[in-house]
Formats: structure tokens, C-alpha cells, sequence
């Protein structure tokens, strides 16, 4: 009976955990996980918490205007190597920049963007399908493996960017491997490449991950669910004007 239980508790803390309704990933490096429907900023793992810059939390979530997004220190035992999910909307999409994820403590204009609706990882990369609508809720899925430098995002379970980061542009370098979401840097632009939205779930990974279709069922360990069904396209580099 207690090797029994072992196994269980064992398989339980194998399990990584995306909520039903949005693209899964199967995984065993689920690190920290930020419900944040929950009404706070604490990782359900116990880790560092998310700090907000100016945003409120409500029952759909974090809701921020431009430039408002959240901050997450301490999270990256490699800032190289690693698998960053979200589940969020953007209130203006518009036919620009709208900065996602900040990966240099704000310091420099690269990264992952919405650009005109594209999942964009700037300037390397842009995404071919139109994946971003004002008030629509997306989730995003963005790898990296630091012995290859292979960077790669995901929207809505669809591949979207696929290229070498041979730059380190999508390494974290900033102090404490400090992430920023939704908020611009202050190397381009005015910090105007923003946009106000609503953000429910952020989840780490200590490694790439993978998107899978939505199984029609599902095995419940504890508080994992554990799927049972465990073209990349290439564009001119995007620019920017001046």
C-alpha cells in the first residue's frame, strides 16, 4: 500500500497542468503557475510572486492599461532554457507593436511582440497568421533551448515562429533573470508599443514544451490533469520605423 501511495504522489508531481479550454502541454517541468482568476499573485507552487506595476486584479483577472503589465524575478533557474505560457487578450491590437514579453529588464526593443495581430519575435521572426484580436482571448506558448538557441511560439496550439536566436535575444539577462509582460521598453518608441488588456493564467516551465490538441479525455491526479493523447512558416524579418 505505501509504495502504492508513493507512486501516486509521484505521479501527481510529474503532472503539469493547463486548464481545460485552452491548447494543453504535456510536460513533467511545470515550475511556477499564476492563476490569476484566483484573486492574487502567488505561485500555486509556493515560488516568487508576481509583482503588479499598476494594474488590479478582478474576477477575469489582471487587467492593466499601457505599460501596467507584471514583473516575475527568481522564477529562471537557466534564463536560457525554458517555457513561458499565458492565457490572455488585448484591448488594442491596432496595426503596430504591442510588446508581450520583455526578456532585458526593458533595456532594449527586441523580444516577443503583437505586431498588427502577428505573434512577432522581433526582429527576427515574424508569424504568418493574424493570431491577436482586440478583446479576444489567446494562448500564447513561447520555448526556448538554450544548447541550440532554438526559439519557438505557439498561439492557440498553432506554430507560429520557429528560428535560431543566435543573438541571445530571447535569453533573460536582467537582474534576478527578472520577465516583464506587457509592458515596453524605454529603448524605442516613447514605451508606446503597448496595449491595455486582461491577462488570467501565467505558467513557467524549466524547458520547452510542446502544445497538443485538446484530448476528449482526461486522467485526474490529485490536482494534475494528464492528457491521455500525449510548417513552421518563415517571413522577412520584421521592422520597424524609425
Amino acid at each position: 500500500m505505501r509504495m502504492k501511495i508513493r507512486i501516486a504522489k509521484a505521479a501527481v508531481l510529474a503532472v503539469t497542468v493547463i486548464l481545460v479550454g485552452s491548447p494543453s502541454v504535456f510536460a513533467t517541468s511545470l515550475v511556477h503557475q499564476y492563476i490569476l482568476t484566483n484573486g492574487n499573485y502567488h505561485d500555486t507552487f509556493g515560488g516568487p510572486d508576481l509583482v503588479p506595476d499598476g494594474g488590479s486584479l478582478g474576477p477575469d483577472g489582471y487587467t492593466f492599461g499601457i505599460n501596467q503589465g507584471l514583473k516575475l524575478s527568481n522564477a529562471l533557474a537557466d534564463p536560457s532554457t525554458y517555457g513561458i505560457e499565458m492565457l490572455f487578450k488585448l484591448d488594442n491590437v491596432g496595426s503596430g507593436f504591442a510588446k508581450l514579453i520583455d526578456t532585458k529588464n526593458l533595456t532594449e526593443d527586441n523580444a516577443w511582440y503583437s505586431q498588427s495581430g502577428h505573434l512577432t519575435f522581433y526582429p527576427l521572426q515574424q508569424g504568418a497568421d493574424v493570431v491577436f484580436a482586440n478583446g479576444v482571448y489567446a494562448d500564447l506558448l513561447v520555448t526556448r533551448v538554450g544548447t541550440t538557441k532554438e526559439v519557438r511560439g505557439f498561439v492557440n496550439g498553432s506554430p507560429e515562429v520557429d528560428v535560431t536566436d543566435s543573438g541571445d535575444i530571447g535569453v533573460f539577462s536582467g537582474p534576478n533573470n527578472i520577465i516583464t509582460f506587457f509592458e515596453d521598453d524605454f529603448q524605442c518608441c516613447n514605451r508606446a508599443e503597448a496595449s491595455p488588456g486582461t491577462v488570467q493564467r501565467i505558467q513557467i516551465f524549466d524547458g520547452p514544451v510542446n502544445p497538443v490538441p485538446e484530448p476528449s479525455s482526461f486522467l485526474l491526479l490529485g490536482t494534475g490533469i494528464l492528457p491521455l493523447i500525449g510548417k513552421s512558416w518563415k517571413r522577412a524579418h520584421p521592422t520597424k520605423p524609425a
